[in-house]
């Protein structure tokens, strides 16, 4: 019964910071000076939004979460890992980013990219927050904002929709630019090689990925720019690198 309570995730709780984190609380009259969101209004976020266990099972979720994952419904969510809905390289890097939330007891602001098991590649920025109860760790809240082929316009909107609920502020930015569109940190590591001639191959020998993620990498950032070709791409942006290097 205790285990739980501990995971209950009713609509009505409020999210409240705690230490590095959150912990969700019962809404009571003396929590009206400084308005909380609850989970209801930050499950209407239009973002993903999910709960962990600390054995990276999925304790519950919104529409968002559910159209990330490629899954069915929240029902399929609720209770599995993130690994009957992706590959294992994106698997391993989830869970990896998770245990590091976990034992760092902080939140961590993570890119999360990858292939998912219906074959489709997908890119979130992915803030994670180690979610307590009775002042211990039992899990952690995400919150992931799509970054496949979006302007930095839609970006922006989605990142103020979960400033507004307080839980994270304007320091916690990932966002950069090229020509007015965002790139997140492994799209320009991929781009930098790229326009200096490696193949998919040797840049996914480098940076510990697939060939098939450094073409998904690539395709995103052509529909991104508007390019038509990995020639334009590179044609684009060659000169910018080589001006860094």
């Amino acid at each position: 019964m205790r285990q739980k309570q501990a995971f209950d995730t009713h609509g009505d709780l409020l999210i409240q910071r705690h230490k590095q984190g959150i912990q969700l609380v019962r809404p009571n009259n003396r929590q009206g000076r400084i308005p909380q969101p609850n989970i209801s209004s930050l499950y209407n976020l239009p973002i993903p939004v999910y709960f962990y266990d600390p054995e990276n099972k999925i304790i519950d979720g919104n529409e968002g979460a559910v159209e990330i994952a490629s899954a069915k419904s929240i029902h399929d969510l609720r209770g599995n890992t993130v690994k009957k809905f992706v590959g294992k390289e994106l698997d391993d890097l989830v869970s990896k980013n998770n245990r590091m939330v976990l034992q760092s007891e902080s939140m961590n602001v993570i890119e999360e990219s990858g292939i998912r098991v219906n074959n489709t590649f997908v890119s979130v920025m992915s803030f994670k927050l180690p979610w307590y109860y009775d002042n211990k760790i039992i899990g952690l809240l995400g919150c992931s904002i799509k970054m496949d082929a979006m302007s930095l316009h839609n970006f922006g909107n989605a990142f103020l929709a979960l400033m507004s609920t307080g839980l994270i502020n304007a320091t916690h930015s990932p966002i950069k630019t090229h020509h007015g569109i965002y790139f997140s940190r492994r799209e320009e590591e991929v781009l930098a090689q790229l326009v200096r001639g490696k193949t998919a191959k040797q840049i996914g020998e480098k940076l510990n990925l697939s060939p098939r993620t450094i073409e998904s990498y690539v395709e995103n950032m052509k529909i991104k720019t508007n390019c038509q070709s990995k020639a334009e791409l590179i044609d684009k942006f060659v000169d910018e690198f080589f001006t860094r290097a």
